[in-house]
């Protein structure tokens, strides 16, 4: 019976984007027409950002009404929420399979977690930098699996249960939330091969409408009786990217 270690590294990669309050002035000015005269006087300031204020988790930065016959013109910006951190993290940041044997499937699971903050929407994407490779052997790999039906690749899910399918590739299960690409139980696909030059495949993507995301990340692993025996490792690499 041959046996086979597998460590898989997790590297986890955050891309945060926001916006930049600018302190500065306009010039008045004076518009009319026929029906209409509004007299933009004295010189209208943007807030700087020190001058925020949070009423009820809601930041009013209006800086005055100007008032004239049959009409009033607001200066700032009405209601623009107050921003809350993005956080991203996943747990435990090594996989490691320990001895297996051919034909008898082994999984592992990983959990990633996501609170929104104040981000509208959010993606999490993966790549692995290469097939499971035999250390010492850089031609010796673990292929990634295409699944029972020979469909699945980095872009399709399709089912992987029959033990004479092998190779290597994920699922993922919603725990809070309904975000997972993968939507199907039993489902799995192929991580995107950075040597293949393959494109960053979302593992899970939503709005911000339910701020805490979780889901299981469902590694497995499957091997031939011909597959040399050794210690295979690649590295996985998650990236996580809130929307504003």
């Amino acid at each position: 019976m041959r046996y086979y270690f597998l460590k898989l590294t997790i590297v986890i990669a955050i891309f945060t984007a926001g916006y930049l309050l600018l302190t500065g002035v306009s010039k008045a000015s004076t518009m009319s027409d026929e029906n209409y005269i509004i007299d933009l006087n004295p010189e209208i300031t943007i807030a700087p950002q020190t001058h925020l204020q949070d009423v009820k988790g809601i930041s009013d930065v209006r800086q005055g009404v100007i008032n004239g016959n049959g009409f009033a013109v607001e200066q700032g910006f009405d209601y623009i929420f107050g921003l809350n951190d993005f956080v991203f993290s996943l747990s435990p940041l090594i996989i490691d399979y320990g001895p297996f044997s051919p034909t008898n499937p082994v999984t592992r699971l990983q959990n990633l977690s996501i609170n929104v903050g104040s981000a509208f929407s959010y993606a999490v994407g993966a790549t692995e930098d290469h097939e499971l490779m035999l250390q010492n052997g850089k031609t010796i790999i673990i292929p990634s699996t295409t699944c029972d039906d020979g469909l699945c690749s980095n872009e399709f899910a399709s089912g992987w249960s029959n033990p004479l399918t092998f190779g290597f590739g994920y699922s993922c299960k919603a725990l809070a939330g309904s975000d997972c690409v993968i939507k199907n139980s039993g489902d799995f696909m192929e991580f995107p091969n950075q040597i293949d030059s393959d494109n960053l495949e979302n593992v899970m993507s939503g709005t911000g409408s339910d701020k805490i995301k979780k889901s299981e990340i469902i590694y497995k692993i499957n091997t031939a009786t011909t597959q040399p025996k050794g210690l295979y490792s690649n590295t996985v690499t998650y990236i996580a990217v809130p929307g504003y």
